[in-house]
């Protein structure tokens, strides 16, 4: 049952089209494995989830980010700078 609920979770969709566009934009720059880059796009999720706290696929994506993060030893404690 867990997992059905994480599954439903994930494939979320958001009625905020704002958030969802800050979502693609934030895809690219994760997928970059670059620091600059994946501390812009945290910052892109963070605002995707101000818009919407439920919004399955950007709360993910962001829990990503800090994987990455965390897992190169890099630092995100600098201001987000907004792409």
């Amino acid at each position: 049952m867990q997992a059905a609920e994480v599954r439903r979770a994930v494939e979320r969709p958001t009625s905020d089209p704002t958030a969802y566009d800050l979502y693609l934009r934030a895809v690219p720059l994760w997928a970059s494995h670059e620091n600059e880059r994946t501390i812009l796009a945290l910052g892109l999720l963070e605002r995707a989830v101000a818009r919407d706290p439920h919004y399955g696929p950007a709360l993910g994506l962001a829990a990503l980010c800090h994987q990455l993060l965390a897992a190169s030893d890099w630092k995100a404690t600098q201001k987000h700078i907004v792409a």
